[in-house]
């Protein structure tokens, strides 16, 4: 997801833009993290309440906010 311009949009909207020198894959890649409490993406792989934060906290507002449904 983070490398996608509407996600990035999204996390802009929440956050705001990215500090200079940091992309925006970069900063969408840290918003997770942070709101998931973790220090990689793949610890949504195997840390079950990093991914229930994941899916409650990312995900699901991202959803809402673009019109995806699924």
């Amino acid at each position: 997801m983070c490398n996608g311009a509407k996600f990035q949009r999204w996390v802009v909207s929440r956050i705001g833009a990215a500090p200079d020198g940091v992309s925006a894959n970069q900063h969408a890649a840290r918003y997770v993290r942070d709101m998931c409490g973790i220090t990689s993406r793949a610890e949504l792989d195997y840390n079950a309440r990093a991914a229930a934060l994941f899916h409650e906290a990312v995900r699901k507002p991202f959803v809402q906010w673009s019109g995806i449904y699924g």
